[in-house]
């Protein structure tokens, strides 16, 4: 494609790395949607700001002149086409933005680049042989670098990148948003610490349906309830006269059967009976009432404890919270919250570092940078970091175009290009490819914990092992009584034989 120009050997903006991509013809593997090729060459750059460079935009103001061209509608206008397109560098993120190697010059994927890529095959423009790869994270401003978002959409048509939605940008830099493609929600992430249950609450787990309060207040009803019952119904069939502890002992009895289903009471007096209705009424409440508890507490599920809550704990305990320096969202937190105590780092892998060895008490992420970030070993080693509460604002990002109705119509691209935007989410495809990125990232699998508990999961013998155990002692402990009662009546009826022999 020939060489460049005086004006191309000099970049215009210090600071930052770029490839202008004079591309070749190459074998390359496409991944995804399709791998972007980029010749690399070694930049140079000048200390100043350089607004002469090339401008390699594109005059789009034919689009205000042509109808759509046959069936396509709009996206026709974009048809055979060639968009200089600015890609960004890639940050130090788990969600590969632009996968772009340094080495070789070549973008092989990523999700930005995959998006961009299916919107040219959508559109039926191509972009690759007026393209940058260009570093904005330069200085120290980071997102915010205004003078860079200004120099790059005056040479170039868009910048494929993740930028924040905000009208004050639009206002104040002179560029417009397309259709969003990221979710960038700032979460709250801190560590969370998993409780697994003890032996004796697994083993107990039967106990939970009822507090032990109320366990308390049933066992004394019971002992109540016998000798209300003994008293109505002393010397009656329930209760005949066999002496005071003998006549408690089986109506503690049948108090406590009628309460498990063993027995019932079927008293003899009016008083008694009306008396056996309120406690079988109170029977069948307190019954159902258990059962209806039972299945979903019988599992005991392991307790997860947040090291903070809520940003308003954070604030609360004066704890520190780490942000990635630049951010976007750095200065909405600065407006709401001037108390916070802030760490700035200089990339999310130390961001979230600082919150695994507890420099931090807490951090905020973008939530689809989060949901890629939890899953890999870098940035989650531990399993131990979780999203808190809801987002703190809604934030949305986006690719950029100059705002330009009149000079060379770039509002038009814009236009087109977000309705293809629009397109691929409604469809599915957008989501298809964030998931496919998350995926390729992932590298970690985390045990999920359910702190809710799952009626629907299988019990285990350690969930049910307390009504074992409880039965085991029992009959032990009946037959234990059984053997001697049995010995103590064989030992009188021989006494008692013995005594009749020397009598005759």
């Amino acid at each position: 494609f020939g060489s460049r120009s005086e004006t191309d050997q000099r970049p215009p903006f210090p600071g930052s790395c770029w490839r202008h991509s004079m591309v070749l013809p190459r074998l390359v593997i496409l991944l995804s949607y399709g791998a972007l090729a980029f010749e690399e060459f070694s930049p140079g750059w000048s200390d100043d700001v350089k607004w002469d460079a090339p401008d390699r935009r594109n005059d789009w103001c034919f689009m205000t002149s042509s109808g759509p061209v046959g069936k396509r509608g709009l996206k026709g206008w974009l048809s055979g086409k060639e968009v200089a397109t600015a890609f960004v560098k890639p940050a130090k993120t788990a969600l590969r933005l632009t996968d772009w190697h340094e080495d070789s010059g070549l973008i092989s994927g990523g999700y930005v680049a995959n998006i961009f890529d299916e919107v040219a095959r959508r559109g039926n423009f191509s972009y690759r042989q007026t393209s940058a790869i260009i570093d904005r994270f330069n200085a120290s401003a980071g997102e915010e670098n205004a003078d860079w978002l200004k120099w790059a959409t005056r040479h170039y048509d868009i910048v494929a990148g993740i930028f924040t939605i905000s009208p004050e940008r639009s206002n104040r830099n002179g560029v417009r948003f397309s259709f969003p493609l990221l979710n960038l929600d700032p979460m709250l992430i801190t560590t969370q610490q998993i409780d697994n249950p003890s032996i004796v609450e697994s083993l107990f787990s039967f106990l939970n349906p009822f507090d032990h309060r109320l366990w308390i207040t049933i066992l004394i009803t019971f002992v109540l309830t016998a000798a209300i019952y003994r008293y109505l119904e002393s010397g009656e069939d329930d209760v005949p006269e066999t002496g005071c502890t003998s006549e408690y002992g089986n109506s503690l009895f049948l108090t406590i059967a009628s309460f498990t289903g063993g027995a019932s009471m079927t008293p003899s007096t009016r008083w008694g009976r009306l008396f056996g209705l309120s406690w079988t009424f109170a029977v069948l409440l307190l019954v159902s009432a258990y059962t209806a508890n039972l299945a979903s507490l019988l599992v005991v599920s392991s307790q997860v404890t947040q090291r903070v809550g809520s940003m308003e704990e954070v604030l609360k305990l004066s704890l520190t919270v780490c942000v990635r320096k630049g951010d976007f969202f750095e200065r909405l937190i600065m407006e709401h919250y001037p108390t916070l105590l802030l760490s700035r780092e200089p990339s999310y892998p130390d961001v979230y570092a600082a919150v695994v060895s507890g420099k931090c008490a807490a951090a905020i992420a973008p939530r689809d940078l989060w949901e890629t970030a939890k899953l890999t070993k870098l940035r989650n080693p531990k399993c131990n970091l979780a999203a808190v509460g809801s987002a703190l604002w809604e934030l949305r990002g986006s690719f950029v175009t100059p705002s330009d109705s009149w000079h060379k119509c770039t509002d038009f691209l814009n236009n087109v290009i977000s309705i293809i935007l629009h397109e691929m989410y409604l469809d599915g495809t957008t989501k298809k490819i964030l998931a496919g990125e998350q995926a390729r990232a992932a590298d970690l699998e985390c045990p999920s914990v359910d702190s809710t508990g799952d009626a629907s999961a299988s019990l285990q013998l350690k969930d049910t092992g307390g009504l074992f155990v409880i039965y085991g002692v029992t009959t032990l402990f009946a037959l234990l009584g059984g053997l001697c009662y049995r010995k103590a009546d064989e030992q009188g009826a021989f006494l008692l034989a013995g005594s009749r022999d020397e009598t005759r």
